[in-house]
């Protein structure tokens, strides 16, 4: 009785490790509460809200306080240079609060795409007509 539960759990660890095996490694992804903690992607961010007026609550807990919804890191090339982006939202209202942020290779510049129940999109960063694509595409999936 006891070799036959051996044997059945042996198979099973058996099988987990063979099934696992057949899946390519991944890093593990990136949010963008993490990336803010890097100095140098955290400045890049503050530098294109700086000049911004009346920013919502939500988005002053993105350098810190990681009170948001964020998703995983992707990327996108625009004429060669490969961006990181990241989304985040407002918690409880992601459909009507969303934000995209875009990273240069290296944290800077930084651009992002604001979209606010109601108001006009805002582009922070000063983000060329490409980027401003990416970004849009970008919150569209």
């Amino acid at each position: 009785m006891i070799a036959k539960r051996i044997a059945a759990i042996f198979g099973c660890v058996l099988f987990v490790l063979l099934t696992s095996a057949t899946f390519p490694a991944r890093a593990a992804d990136a949010y963008l509460f993490a990336i803010m903690k890097q100095k140098a992607y955290r400045d890049a961010f503050v530098a294109s809200v700086a000049a911004e007026k009346d920013l919502p609550a939500w988005i002053g807990q993105i350098t810190g306080k990681e009170d948001y919804v964020a998703e995983p890191e992707t990327h996108t090339t625009i004429d060669g240079v490969t961006y990181r982006l990241f989304h985040a939202c407002k918690p409880h209202d992601c459909p009507n609060n969303e934000l995209e942020v875009m990273f240069s290779p290296g944290g800077a510049p930084a651009y992002a795409l604001l979209i606010e129940d109601k108001k006009p999109d805002r582009w922070f960063g000063k983000p060329n007509a490409a980027q401003q694509a990416a970004l849009t595409q970008a919150l569209d999936e």
